[in-house]
C-alpha cells in the first residue's frame, strides 16, 4: 500500500491508500496538510455546512448499499443532479466519500459514521450542531465575549 496526499482542486485532502480508500489513522492530522492550509480549513464554514447537508439529506444511508452517482440519487431524493454531484465531490475532497468510475461515489470508513442506526453514528450530533438555531448562537459569540451576556 502506498500513501499519498492530494492537494489538487477536487481531489481528496485526506490521505489515500493505493486501493482508493481513505484513512486518517496512518498519519496524524498535523502531517496531512501544511499548517496554513489546516488553519484555512479549520476557519472555513464550508466543512460544517457540507457535513450538515450530507447528514440532513441522509446521503450516507443512500450510499449504504454501494456506490451510486448523483444522477441515480437525485430523482428519488428530489434534488438537482448537478448540485448533488458538486456536494458529493466536496465530500470526496474531505475524505467522506470516494469517487469511483462513471462518477459513482462510495462511502469511506469516515463517511460511514454519517449513517443512521449505527452505534458510532455522528449524524444526530452533526444535525444538532449544524442546525440554524445553533448557528445563530455562534453568530453572536463575539458579543458574548465582549459583554459576558448570553448570545440568544
Amino acid at each position: 500500500m502506498t500513501h499519498q496526499t492530494q492537494l489538487r482542486a477536487g481531489e481528496p485532502l485526506a490521505p489515500m491508500i493505493s486501493d482508493g480508500s481513505y484513512t486518517a489513522r496512518h498519519q496524524p492530522p498535523s502531517q496531512l496538510l501544511p499548517h496554513h492550509l489546516q488553519l484555512i480549513q479549520m476557519g472555513s464554514l464550508l466543512v460544517p455546512r457540507v457535513l450538515y447537508a450530507a447528514a440532513k439529506l441522509g446521503l450516507a444511508d443512500q450510499l449504504g448499499a454501494g456506490p451510486k452517482s448523483a444522477a441515480e440519487l437525485a430523482g428519488p431524493m428530489k434534488l438537482h443532479a448537478l448540485s448533488l454531484h458538486r456536494l458529493m465531490r466536496t465530500l470526496a475532497s474531505l475524505g467522506i466519500l470516494t469517487e469511483r468510475e462513471e462518477q459513482r461515489f462510495d462511502l469511506t470508513p469516515l463517511g460511514a459514521a454519517l449513517k443512521t442506526g449505527t452505534s458510532n453514528s455522528a449524524r444526530s450530533t452533526l444535525l444538532t450542531l449544524g442546525s440554524p438555531w445553533i448557528q445563530r448562537a455562534w453568530d453572536h459569540f463575539h458579543y458574548s465575549l465582549e459583554t459576558a451576556r448570553q448570545a440568544l
